[in-house]
């Protein structure tokens, strides 16, 4: 049974595996000299020289070979200080109670991001009946508390929710990408040494080997921004509450795809080595795209949290040419307007431009 390489001995099983590579390799190159100089020493009394030539040929070849492969471990180094994946569980489930404090009605939310649901806030029951806990209460702030602040409460809280979700979503989008990231090293290096071993001169069949990685295939359930970028700020704002999709609000783990076969192959170790080092190459240039969707989509949600919208494509990179606009209704969309009431002082409590006065 072929051992499978764990993260933890990630640069352990390198090192183990360019030890092999250089005595296959070693092995290899020693058969071919063998069969392409025989017959420079057809006698017997060549044999003590053949063995002299050999000899010098396997030292200096041996040299070439530790040298090509000298700097494998150092080049696997980086790919063995991931982040820790749990980290980026634990901070999104911290931001689960303020999901709970941003609930209001009667059936709670959906929690687009780990697919279950939030129960209601029990806390804002009242402002369901506003009119009849101050039916006496008159005058332009009560009016204005009737009409433009109270019934704000349930879409801004909704609003405040979904930006909670969209800190969450690229959190476990995260979990997920340094998951498969640290999953997808150790493949490659296993597939890499499958293919040394077929390569050595006792095993029988083609030096390659396959490996199915997770993450090159898959779309990081990054998410969870329930805004649109390059959306119009007017569909946005629309009724005070952010056009919310469910279909872009996903959980990171619905998001992982079967995987993709990668071929290691070649027909050397060195030629494998060669192959090793460009699909993980080709796993960070993955790595750092993923983590890009990460960044960008934080970008955004802290843009428009502050009311700017930029007008581009999703896919689009942020340039000079589509810098973020403010835009008031997007703004407001988070936040309660400022009551009348919050510039009230003993002496202008009764007027009628603050408190009011009773019915």
């Amino acid at each position: 049974m072929t051992e499978t390489t764990t993260y933890a001995g990630l640069l352990t099983a390198v090192s183990a595996l360019k030890q092999r590579a250089e005595e296959v390799q070693l092995q290899l190159d020693l058969r071919d000299w063998t069969v392409t100089n025989a017959k420079n020493y057809s006698q017997d009394s060549d044999l003590p020289r053949f063995v002299e030539d050999r000899k010098a040929y396997e030292s200096a070849r041996k040299g070439q070979i530790t040298s090509e492969l000298a700097d494998l471990v150092t080049f696997f180094e980086p790919f063995s200080k991931f982040p820790e994946p749990a980290t980026f569980k634990g901070l999104a489930d911290q931001l689960r109670p303020a999901l709970q404090e941003l609930v209001v009605g009667p059936g709670g939310h959906a929690d687009f991001v780990a697919m279950g649901n939030i129960a209601p806030n029990a806390d804002f029951d009242m402002f369901t009946s506003i009119d009849g806990l101050i039916p006496s209460w008159a005058g332009i702030a009560a009016q204005t508390f009737k009409t433009s602040f109270a019934p704000k409460i349930p879409a801004v809280v909704w609003n405040e929710f979904s930006a909670v979700e969209g800190l969450r979503g690229p959190l476990l989008g995260a979990e997920e990408l340094w998951d498969n990231a640290r999953k997808d090293v150790c493949k490659l290096v296993d597939a890499t040494r499958a293919a040394v071993e077929k390569a050595a001169p006792a095993v029988s069949g083609g030096p390659s080997a396959s490996s199915v990685l997770f993450l090159i295939s898959s779309l990081i359930g990054v998410a969870a921004l329930p805004f649109t970028a390059g959306a119009s700020a007017g569909v946005v704002a629309a009724g005070f509450t952010v056009a919310t999709a469910a279909s872009a609000v996903v959980a990171s783990s619905a998001a992982v795809a079967e995987g993709v076969t990668v071929t290691i192959s070649g027909e050397k170790p060195l030629d494998l080595i060669a192959a090793l080092r460009r699909e993980t190459n080709s796993l960070n240039t993955t790595i750092w795209a993923k983590e890009w969707d990460l960044q960008k989509s934080l970008t955004d949600l802290t843009d428009q949290l502050g009311g700017m919208v930029e007008y581009r494509g999703p896919k689009q990179i942020p340039d000079e040419d589509f810098g973020p606009t403010y835009d008031a209704k997007l703004h407001d969309s988070f936040t309660m307007p400022r009551p009348a009431l919050a510039d009230t002082t003993k002496d202008n409590a009764t007027d009628r431009d603050h408190g009011g006065r009773p019915l």
